[in-house]
């Protein structure tokens, strides 16, 4: 599907999936939290000591704070993205779990200017919908996905995408430029996707 082609259904789709996850309520919300916390994820093989960027919830996103307090708990090191004017991509920067923020672009929180930019092993990824063939529907900037392509240049990166129940849908609309999923991870499970 071209871009042209497939902007006007995920623009619908856009309004719909950020509805039906507002509509979630905030004891839901954390309970999700929770339960994505107690998924076993090592299951996928990620190394020891990976970097895993995660992300700070905004607005009605499935919240990964405990997900990676764990992560963290067991070896790993954190970071946050904060995102780059000049060619509209991501960079990643450590961060400890609970420790300041500062409010970035988009007010979206971001570590302080003293955190250190690295180069991620795993990414977990915010969306409003996904497939199972790793198709994720975001906001339409696409931050994400330039940088994930650049960085696929050079290295092995492991995605996965955290979403509630409701957000697993059939079909979500992409074009060559889009980058898929890994894994899907949901308060019931992480599972792997059929990515192209």
């Amino acid at each position: 599907m071209t871009e042209a082609a497939s902007s006007q259904p995920k623009k619908q789709l856009r309004h719909d999936m950020r509805a039906m996850r507002d509509a979630l309520s905030q004891e839901q919300r954390d309970a999700a939290a929770n339960d994505l916390a107690k998924v076993d994820i090592r299951k996928i093989s990620i190394p020891d000591q990976s970097i895993i960027a995660g992300y700070y919830p905004i607005r009605s996103e499935c919240n990964p704070l405990p997900l990676m307090a764990k992560l963290e708990q067991q070896g790993h090191k954190l970071a946050l993205p904060k995102i780059i004017d000049e060619n509209e991509t991501l960079e990643f920067h450590s961060w400890l779990h609970a420790s300041f923020v500062q409010k970035g672009k988009f007010s979206i929180p971001i570590p302080d200017d003293t955190a250190h930019k690295l180069t991620p092993d795993v990414v977990l990824l915010p969306l409003l919908a996904c497939d199972n063939a790793g198709n994720r529907l975001g906001y339409g900037k696409g931050y994400y996905d330039r940088t994930l392509n650049i960085l696929a240049q050079t290295r092995k990166i492991i995605t996965i995408g955290l979403a509630f129940d409701c957000q697993k849908i059939e079909f979500v609309p992409n074009t060559h430029f889009d980058y898929a999923l890994d894994f899907i991870l949901t308060p019931r499970g992480i599972e792997k996707t059929t990515k192209r």
